[in-house]
């Protein structure tokens, strides 16, 4: 059924744009800034629900397509129809609101496809369930007030500050704010205005969702909402967070990349990015042993405490299709993924 909906608006669609109906700008009371600045200080609003009824559904595409054409349907939501942000109401908005329609995984963040930090590094986003991800690493040297924090590269090397992202300790990523358990955390910490750092139970959301999304079984199980469940957790579901940059991996094109960023070769695991999280290995800074993991390991905090000394984190490896949740030492160094607020 959801086939053949995207079939015939489709159908429609590319008439509309051969009859000359192709896009309608905003108004000039609703500038591209200030759209972009309403979308993001209402995160808790429906995107793509033109019609204003509180769903997401056919009537939400009639509508775009209604306004598009001119015939002024009334109520029309345009602060939720323009969800790729470009300022304009065009068939790219009708395909993008069938695409959510349809939960097509990997879809850009509705009304924030992107978003930027205070150096001027823009990163990509993507709607995994209800949470809106950065695609990338956090690379920012500055939080979001503009103050210098301890950033540090792999071995030094400003590229993979580019390629993988910075790596922050705990202490740094919080930003001098107290830890937090909650969902959201309400921690903004080093992430840009409007995002925050996601707690242990946001990073538990995530794989729950993907392991759904797999089709696997015990997700609750596996994935429990607790601070007590450690270690190797799972089946696939690392392989399914995995950008699918890999030496030699076995999906070919351009997922076969001896360049980096990528994931050192392995002959039977292999990312292949179900959900659009694309994460990669950026390694992690010791105290005692120097700079490790680079291409085969990636790790991420979370703003939960497990004790003054030890927070929560999530970990990818690439020998190994299932993801490891535990309680390191604070002062390591580990790559940051912000969520929208």
């Amino acid at each position: 059924m959801k086939q053949l909906i995207f079939l015939i608006i489709v159908f429609f669609s590319c008439h509309l744009w051969q009859l000359g109906f192709g896009q309608s700008n905003l108004t000039d009371q609703t500038s591209v800034k200030a759209h972009q600045q309403l979308l993001s200080n209402q995160s808790s609003l429906l995107y793509g629900d033109s019609n204003c009824d509180g769903q997401l559904d056919i009537l939400d595409v009639v509508a775009t397509i209604n306004h598009i054409l001119g015939l002024n349907p009334d109520p029309y939501c345009i602060h939720l129809a323009d969800l790729n942000a470009d300022g304009e109401i065009n068939i790219l908005d009708v395909v993008f609101t069938i695409n959510l329609i349809l939960e097509v995984p990997g879809l850009p963040c509705p009304g924030m496809p992107t978003i930027t930090d205070f150096d001027g590094n823009v990163y990509n986003t993507v709607l995994i369930g209800e949470q809106c991800w950065m695609k990338e690493n956090l690379k920012t040297s500055r939080d979001a007030a503009g103050n210098s924090i301890a950033r540090y590269c792999y071995e030094n090397n400003l590229e993979y500050c580019d390629w993988y992202g910075g790596l922050y300790d705990w202490f740094t990523a919080m930003n001098g704010e107290v830890g937090s358990n909650t969902m959201p955390s309400g921690v903004q910490g080093i992430c840009p205005e409007g995002w925050h750092l996601p707690s242990h139970f946001e990073w538990t959301k995530l794989e729950q969702y993907v392991c759904v999304a797999l089709g696997n079984t015990d997700c609750d199980f596996e994935f429990p909402y607790d601070h007590t469940t450690q270690g190797l957790r799972g089946t696939n579901e690392g392989n399914a967070l995995k950008s699918c940059r890999q030496v030699d991996s076995p999906l070919g094109g351009a997922c076969s990349t001896t360049e980096h960023p990528r994931w050192n070769s392995h002959t039977t695991q292999h990312g292949f990015d179900e959900v659009g999280f694309s994460a990669l290995p950026g390694g992690r800074k010791t105290v005692d042993f120097g700079d490790l993991g680079i291409g085969s390991a990636g790790y991420w905090w979370s703003t939960s405490e497990q004790t003054s000394d030890f927070a929560w984190y999530r970990y990818i490896y690439f020998n190994g299709g299932k993801i490891v949740r535990m309680d390191p030492y604070k002062t390591l160094g580990f790559s940051i993924r912000c969520l929208r607020d």
